[in-house]
């Protein structure tokens, strides 16, 4: 007598994507899979006497979901040189700053009251 093959169980998350047709079975792509997109202009100036580092970012967003996105954080590395930074590293004094100062902020050519700006650490 011949044994079938056993069917392997299949996880949640993964029953979930072939349910919704993000995936398929192979574990590509399906028909209802969508990425989101980020296109980035970085421009940046550096006085090495200062050691200040300035500049401008512009970052196009493109929400490919079938969701509406309510917020986006955007992550704030060099803040963890900032003197009160929880940190799990060490910092030599020297290196220590005032962290990122943003200036202004537009959305979708609006401008944004920087004053509601939530800042935590090394994320906003």
């Amino acid at each position: 007598m011949a044994m079938g093959q056993q069917q392997l169980p299949v996880a949640v998350n993964f029953k979930k994507a072939y349910l919704e047709h993000t995936r398929d079975a192979s574990g590509s792509p399906g028909k209802a899979y969508w990425q989101n997109k980020g296109s980035y202009m970085i421009r940046v100036t550096f006085d090495p006497i200062t050691n200040v580092l300035s500049g401008n970012v512009a970052v196009d967003y493109t929400n490919n979901s079938p969701d509406t996105l309510k917020q986006v954080v955007f992550k704030l590395y060099p803040n963890l040189y900032q003197g009160q930074a929880m940190r799990n590293v060490a910092v030599l004094p020297e290196d220590l700053s005032k962290g990122v100062e943003i200036k202004t902020m537009l959305v979708n050519n609006n401008p944004v009251d920087i004053k509601k700006l939530v800042v935590r650490g090394t994320n906003m």
